[in-house]
């Protein structure tokens, strides 16, 4: 799997310098949604977290979560990169804000699964299998579609505004 050969210290430390992004939103110096900031960071956290809490093995589920985080910060740093410079091509910008129309559902796929495999390993604590569960039919599936629709908002912005430029 990606899992196996990616570092699992330098999964969690991306993962935990994507907290600034959170104070950099919050005092402003960056143009970004907080709301929309703070669950992703968070719950990718939270996945993170509970895959290290309960040692969960590696399964298709952490393949399609790497993947689909990987390639979107990829995308989107070279993006930030080459707009504060001016040099962002247009294909560079149409692929910033549509890949999410993929790669979103598979990364939430991916985080669901691994978060479904720890169920089993929860089975002397009733508290944390019950807001697991809680966690994936509340939270996960409306922030999905809250993300999703802001993603699909913010898309429609950018593109109609450098279609003018």
């Amino acid at each position: 799997t990606i899992f196996r050969n990616c570092s699992w210290n330098h999964l969690n430390i991306f993962q935990i310098f994507a907290v600034a992004e959170i104070l950099h939103a919050l005092f402003r110096l960056v143009r970004a949604n907080i709301p929309t900031t703070v669950i992703q960071v968070c719950g990718r956290l939270q996945v993170l977290g509970f895959m290290y809490w309960w040692q969960v093995q590696p399964s298709w589920g952490t393949d399609c979560m790497i993947l689909a985080w990987a390639s979107v910060e990829i995308v989107r740093y070279l993006y930030l990169a080459l707009n504060v410079l001016g040099l962002a091509p247009h294909c560079l910008v149409w692929l910033r804000y549509s890949m999410f129309y993929l790669l979103y559902p598979l990364g939430v796929v991916g985080e669901m699964k691994v978060l479904y495999d720890t169920l089993p390993l929860m089975e002397g604590s009733q508290f944390l299998s019950v807001y697991l569960r809680g966690l994936l039919l509340v939270v996960y599936l409306p922030a999905l579609a809250f993300q999703y629709s802001h993603m699909m908002k913010q898309r429609r912005a950018v593109l109609e505004k450098t279609k003018v430029n």
